[in-house]
């Protein structure tokens, strides 16, 4: 079995591709990369471009896309029309041309931020697959267009598409800017929290990867369903996820909550979070 996986130099292809149980499902893996050129190997081959370069006899050799790539995923955000040009509008052309090439299994990746405004509207009822979106950034609206340009392409077509929302994903190979590699890097007198009180849903780098191993199997694709899947990692708030991972690290990092209040969208998830639609 072949993959052509997109986004595989950023925070989780990178450590896909370092995962023996990851690499061993798979004969061929063709990684799209904007940057520089990495080292293909025969197994991992490396493609430079973006979604819209001509990729079609890559495509064409494979049985499953894992679309990783996205666009100003982190603070700052960028504008909204160039984050809905490559999330959503680059993205879809791209998924086009793989259907068009004979892709028939796709495995693409949300976010929990697609979510947005309806956290707050839910206030202590927890979020599912079955809520609408309201999301509150430019990132996130872009990722909410496209899920839903996503799913309208995808009726009527003889495909399988798994659609995974990731929560708040942390761990070694993390942008150093976000709080984890902070905390880990111990670096700072003190790490002050602008929004303390903030829940959400945050899982390891490791034990996402071994549900990206569960979900790729050829054999748990069901032909013609578009199934939505949220991953689910621990309920917390931002303060108490710092304060276990200064444990578990070792951190000598002071870490304080900021004096000025905010609101705080709560993104609480039940333990069903899986919904199957069929297309066809």
């Amino acid at each position: 079995m072949n993959l052509f996986i997109t986004g595989g130099s950023g925070f989780i292809g990178q450590n896909l591709l370092k995962n023996e149980i990851f690499l061993k499902y798979f004969k061929k893996i063709y990684c799209l990369s904007r940057g520089t050129k990495l080292k293909s190997n025969k197994k991992i081959i490396w493609i430079k471009g973006d979604l819209n370069s001509n990729l079609i006899k890559y495509l064409k050799k494979s049985d499953l896309l894992l679309h990783l790539a996205s666009h100003s995923a982190n603070k700052p955000y960028d504008t909204l029309l160039n984050c809905f040009k490559w999330n959503c509008l680059n993205s879809i052309k791209f998924i086009d041309r793989a259907f068009k090439a004979g892709v028939k299994n796709f495995l693409i990746v949300g976010s929990y931020y697609e979510y947005g405004f309806t956290g707050e509207v839910m206030k202590k009822n927890r979020i599912s697959p079955k809520n609408i979106s309201l999301p509150i950034s430019t990132y996130a609206l872009s990722k909410s267009f496209f899920f839903q340009t996503l799913f309208s392409w995808s009726l009527g077509k003889n495909i399988s598409i798994k659609y995974l929302r990731l929560p708040h994903v942390f761990g070694d190979g993390e942008l150093k800017s976000r709080l984890w590699p902070k905390i880990k890097k111990d670096k700072l007198k003190k790490l002050i929290l602008q929004n303390p009180n903030y829940i959400t849903n945050f899982i390891s780098i490791k034990k996402l990867l071994n549900k990206i191993n569960y979900y790729k199997n050829k054999q748990k694709f069901k032909k013609k369903y578009f199934e939505i899947i949220n991953i689910l990692g621990n309920d917390m708030s931002l303060y108490k996820f710092a304060m276990k991972e200064k444990k578990t690290l070792g951190s000598k990092i002071k870490i304080l909550k900021s004096k000025d209040k905010k609101n705080s969208i709560n993104y609480l998830l039940p333990k069903n979070q899986k919904l199957s639609i069929k297309i066809k």
